[in-house]
């Protein structure tokens, strides 16, 4: 009778057990053709994933299932659901050492490297007790990098802790912490390298860095290759255009911003930018016209203009680059090396790219004859890049023009600056034009010493006037060149005889002195009233001349254009 009562217990008891071998068959036969799936490609990750997770759903404590399903998830870049399965068949076998491997890599992109080196430690650990010396060294070459890295993340963790959002937004409006974000593309991109090169966020988190310091190379090749696996990503696509903006290749910026917008019309990060990047089409178009028209005070007061109302702006290093080139324009030593100072500053004084502004500081330094300071600044560029030929070319002019003999100084003369402007010049020349002129002077009580020495100083200001009037002949006479007498040679005689002089000022000998040529020209005392007038360019001297017969002449009116301009010499 017992025996009739255990029947009914012993036969299900029998059905549990066919159930189960049946039931893991089933997990078994799942479990394959996922491996399978998964074996054909991408295109089939989906499939794969379905049974795995169905496999799951029959025994959601299968080690193999779950481990399977978290190495697929991680290819697809569902980090969060892969730590999920991965802490869950931690739970059940501890010592799973391709588990712990496994979680310990998408730790280190999560930033979690701490924990990472933890679980890294562990693996090697259990290679030690299995005695798997491969294993060891292995494990043991990628816990000291995640070592090394976790402490250089916690002293970045003001900036690589932030959410993604947060370091977006400073990036926008320029990183303060300059450093710490340098410091942070440097520890991210060798944390990519070894542990995630198909990471998107860490790669994101990266460009961002990059761009709050102005790295914009950097940044645009993260971008494409976030842009490459996620085409719509709207957060990528701002900030490529972003980089693409400090790069200087608006149209690009345009277009991936449109992009952008025809996604999401109401992307603000978007809309902001696409914004910013007209109004800056319009401030450099503006910049560009002046340099170009040579009106260089104009372009600087634009780009003090800009500087103040976008500080930081992703423009900044053309912005100095323009202003360091105005003040070249303009001679302008006095404001132009502490301009191009702060652009080399920017660019960084190892940076090849430094050469240009150091070469631009040798110019104003050359332009002031203060040829030590030149040749240090030129000194500096050739450290940078020694096979620059823009180096060798200033630095022989250099040399040519300290060979070259003394020479009027025509700033000097017309007492102006080298910075001095068409207008500055020529109103300085009038001045003295009308205090100078022999006509003014004729009536006056003065020896003949000094009035030999002012026809000098008006022969002198009209020489000055002729040479920085003139664009091309002023470029040379800045140059160092003697321009209106080669190679020194000129009538630097006493009272402008045309009387041959070496460059030191000595009388050639063998050459005798030769008297003055008309000598009404040059009246004594009050003097002929009949003496030649004439109306000295841009002065406003009414002056007479002769009339037929030798009587005087009629005076011009006030109102004629007509002007004779003469230089004797």
């Amino acid at each position: 009778m017992r025996r009739w009562k255990l029947l009914p217990l012993l036969l299900l008891l029998c059905l549990v057990s066919v159930l189960a071998v049946a039931g893991d068959e089933v997990i078994r036969r799942l479990l394959a053709e996922g491996d399978k799936a998964l074996s054909r490609g991408r295109s089939h990750y989906p499939d794969a994933l379905a049974k795995y997770t169905e496999a799951l759903v029959r025994d959601g404590k299968n080690q193999r299932g779950l481990y399977s399903r978290a190495e697929l998830l991680s290819m697809l870049h569902r980090t969060a659901e892969a730590l999920q399965d991965l802490d869950a068949l931690l739970r059940a076998a501890p010592d799973h050492v391709q588990a712990l491997d496994l979680r310990a890599m998408l730790r280190a992109q999560t930033g979690d490297l701490r924990r990472a080196a933890q679980d890294e430690q562990r693996v090697v650990q259990l290679y030690a007790k299995e005695r798997k010396s491969q294993g060891v060294a292995r494990a043991q070459k990628k816990l000291a990098l995640l070592e090394n890295f976790a402490r250089r993340w916690a002293q970045l963790s003001p900036i690589l802790d932030k959410p993604l959002e947060v370091l977006v937004q400073e990036s926008v409006q320029g990183g303060k912490q300059q450093e710490l974000y340098t410091h942070s593309v440097s520890l991210l991109a060798l944390v990519i390298e070894h542990f995630a090169k198909d990471n998107v966020e860490l790669r994101l988190q990266r460009a961002a860095c990059a761009l709050a310091v102005q790295q914009n190379q950097i940044a645009t090749t993260e971008l494409k290759f976030v842009l490459k696996q996620s085409p719509q990503n709207l957060l990528a696509i701002a900030l490529n255009a972003r980089a693409l903006r400090g790069l200087g290749a608006l149209n690009e910026a345009k277009r991936e911003l449109r992009r952008c917008l025809s996604l999401d019309p109401e992307f603000g990060l978007c809309a902001q930018l696409h914004k910013a990047v007209r109004k800056q089409q319009k401030a450099t178009g503006a910049i560009e016209a002046a340099l170009e028209s040579k009106k260089y005070e104009q372009a600087i007061a634009a780009i003090d203009a800009y500087r103040r109302e976008e500080p930081r702006s992703v423009l900044e290093e053309k912005l100095l680059e323009w202003r360091c080139d105005a003040y070249l324009g303009l001679r302008d030593s006095a404001r132009g090396v502490p301009a191009c100072r702060e652009l080399v500053a920017l660019r960084g004084t190892e940076n090849p790219l430094a050469v240009q502004p150091h070469l631009v500081i040798a110019e104003l330094y050359m332009i002031d004859e203060a040829y030590d300071k030149a040749e240090s600044e030129l000194a500096a560029a050739r450290r940078l890049d020694p096979r620059n030929g823009k180096i060798e070319e200033l630095a022989q002019r250099l040399a040519k023009q300290k060979s070259m003999p003394p020479r009027k100084d025509y700033y000097k003369i017309l007492g102006v600056k080298k910075s001095a402007t068409s207008a500055d010049i020529r109103r300085a020349y009038r001045k003295l034009a009308r205090e100078l002129h022999p006509d003014q002077l004729r009536s006056k009580d003065m020896s003949d010493a000094e009035r030999q020495k002012h026809d000098k100083k008006f022969r002198d200001i009209n020489e000055a006037k002729e040479v920085l009037m003139d664009d091309e002949k002023r470029t040379r006479y800045d140059n160092g060149e003697d321009v209106l007498h080669p190679q020194g040679q000129g009538t630097q005689g006493t009272d402008g005889d045309p009387t041959p002089v070496t460059p030191t000022g000595k009388t050639l000998p063998g050459f005798p002195r030769f008297p003055k040529p008309f000598p009404r020209f040059y009246p004594r005392g009050s003097g002929d009233r009949n003496f030649p007038r004439f109306r000295v360019s841009g002065t406003g001297v009414p002056v007479r001349g002769r009339g037929p017969g030798g009587g005087p002449g009629p005076e011009r009116s006030e109102r004629s254009n007509v002007f004779v301009f003469l230089t004797f010499r």
